[in-house]
């Protein structure tokens, strides 16, 4: 069996105030993931990923900031880089800034363009 982690989402306004939180989920699925997943070629990946649960709870407020997260069981960070899936949602609902976790400790200030050209160049 595939191994799963547990990766969440926090999106936050242009005061710092998190105004939504999302986690990843292997049985649900919606209709906006369906079409990101679409969109970029992967047809496949329909269940429900935690930044865009986060940006869907978030509703109509605007986000200027998302973090995404994932720690071993021992309390570590490990990688949580977002995939082109949610890259295009972000790009779509105008967020500014994009922050994940590493092995190595967090990744700060990141534009979903940036991360879009980055999956550009390795393919």
């Amino acid at each position: 069996m595939k191994t799963r982690y547990r990766i969440s989402a926090l999106c936050f306004d242009k005061q710092g105030i998190c105004i939504s939180q999302g986690e990843n989920a292997y049985t649900k699925s919606h209709p906006i993931q369906k079409y990101f997943a679409e969109k970029v070629g992967r047809p496949h990946n329909i269940y429900l990923h935690a930044e865009i649960h986060a940006i869907l709870r978030a509703k109509d407020r605007q986000i200027e900031y998302i973090n995404i997260y994932r720690y071993n069981t021992i309390g570590h960070a490990e990688l949580a880089k977002p995939c082109p899936i949610c890259i295009e949602a972000m790009i779509a609902f105008g967020i500014k800034t994009v922050n994940y976790t590493t092995k190595n400790g967090w990744v700060y200030g990141k534009t979903p363009q940036e991360l879009k050209d980055e999956y550009s160049k390795s393919k």
